[in-house]
């Protein structure tokens, strides 16, 4: 029998996200759709970069994506996804950013460093749903 320990990313039969945003109501807005699209997701939510990568390498398994927002204090957005891409553990993680910069180069820069998609946090719900909705559509 397997313990839970040595279990490989591939036998874990539930999605995990990890949502990286310093604003604690876009984390809740955002783990809420994506809730209410697929119930059996599990998130884990960190306050900055610096969270993130502690509560990645305490994780027993990998998370399937990781939503990233750019702008944190402590390490931004770009720095943990430098920092994540160095680990080959981790550089095979779907990073999907999720910020509010609509600056063009922030788009190159993070795709040049490793990011597999690009979205500007919408104003309205309806855009966190299509956002959610895009990104979900990837998992499978």
């Amino acid at each position: 029998m397997m313990s839970i320990k040595s279990a490989q990313m591939s036998t874990i039969r539930f999605p995990c996200v990890l949502i990286v945003d310093d604003d604690a109501d876009d984390r809740e807005l955002l783990t809420s759709v994506l809730s209410s699209i697929n119930k059996d997701i599990l998130f884990i939510t960190a306050h900055d970069g610096l969270e993130a990568l502690k509560a990645i390498e305490d994780l027993i398994f990998l998370p399937h994506l990781i939503m990233l927002d750019l702008n944190m204090p402590r390490m931004g957005g770009k720095d943990f996804l430098r920092e994540i891409k160095r680990h080959p553990k981790f550089s095979k993680i779907p990073i999907y950013i999720y910020t509010t910069s609509a600056d063009i180069r922030d788009q190159e820069e993070t795709k040049g460093l490793g990011a597999q998609a690009y979205f500007v946090k919408p104003t309205n719900y309806s855009g966190v749903v299509y956002v959610a909705t895009n990104v979900l559509s990837q998992m499978t």
